[in-house]
Parts: structure tokens; C-alpha cells; sequence
């Protein structure tokens, strides 16, 4: 007789009925349906098994690859994640086909604080602060 406790016992069973007909829990004959499911079951479990096994092993390599990744793969792939966040940040910020376009204005005050103005024009400056004086005009 079969132990429920077995960690088999689902497809000794499957196995005892597609042989004999009878349901070894029960001690009564199989039923259509469930000699069906035993038969199937006995045929296809075997391939299903390996196939699982398979991806499991695929999934241990591929996780163990990305655990012990080299310093300069994670580098690489922490700009390629950060690269995807801007565009997928521009891509959300849109209104139909055309992107929202955030515009900053500058005061005066942020014009001083500025390192590095040598590139600004003097027309970009002059609109800087004709910005500032409308701003509290």
C-alpha cells in the first residue's frame, strides 16, 4: 500500500492506477476520468520534470552570473539602468506625440551663483535679467 507521506505518492499512484485500473486510496476501480488523467499524467510527467529541471538549471547560472558580476560589468550596467530611467522619464512627460518641455527660469541671484558663465551670450544674459525685472515688475 501507498504512504500519503511518501514524497513520491502522487506519481506512484498515477503510475499504480494507469497499470491497474484502481485507485490505490480508495481501493475502488478508477473512474474514466481519472484513469485519463493517471495515463496522461505517467506519460508526460517524466518530460515535464526534465523540462522544469532544465530551466531550473538555467535560472541557477543566470542568477549566478549576475551575483558575481566584476565591478566594472556593474558600473556598465548601472549607467545602461540609469540611461533607461531618463528616457523612460521623457517618454512619461509627454502630451499626445510632443514632449513636455519643462523651462526653468533664472533670476539674477542664480545667474551670480553660476561657476562657469563664459559660454553664456550677452544676449542670454540680458534676457536673464529682463526675466528677473518682469518677474517682480
Amino acid at each position: 500500500m501507498l504512504s500519503k507521506h511518501d514524497p513520491n505518492f502522487e506519481q506512484k499512484r498515477f503510475e499504480y492506477i494507469a497499470e491497474t485500473g484502481l485507485d490505490p486510496v480508495t481501493n475502488k476501480e478508477a473512474d474514466k476520468e481519472l484513469l485519463n488523467y493517471a495515463t496522461n499524467y505517467t506519460k508526460y510527467a517524466p518530460s515535464i520534470k526534465a523540462g522544469y529541471d532544465f530551466l531550473m538549471v538555467g535560472t541557477a547560472a543566470w542568477s549566478t552570473r549576475a551575483y558575481n558580476k566584476d565591478i566594472q560589468t556593474q558600473r556598465a550596467d548601472a549607467q545602461i539602468n540609469e540611461y533607461y530611467k531618463i528616457k523612460d522619464a521623457v517618454r512619461t512627460q509627454s502630451v499626445g506625440s510632443q514632449s513636455v518641455v519643462e523651462i526653468k527660469t533664472y533670476s539674477m541671484d542664480d545667474l551670480a551663483n553660476l561657476k562657469h558663465t563664459e559660454n553664456f551670450t550677452e544676449k542670454s544674459k540680458i534676457h536673464i535679467f529682463e526675466g528677473d525685472i518682469n518677474k517682480k515688475g
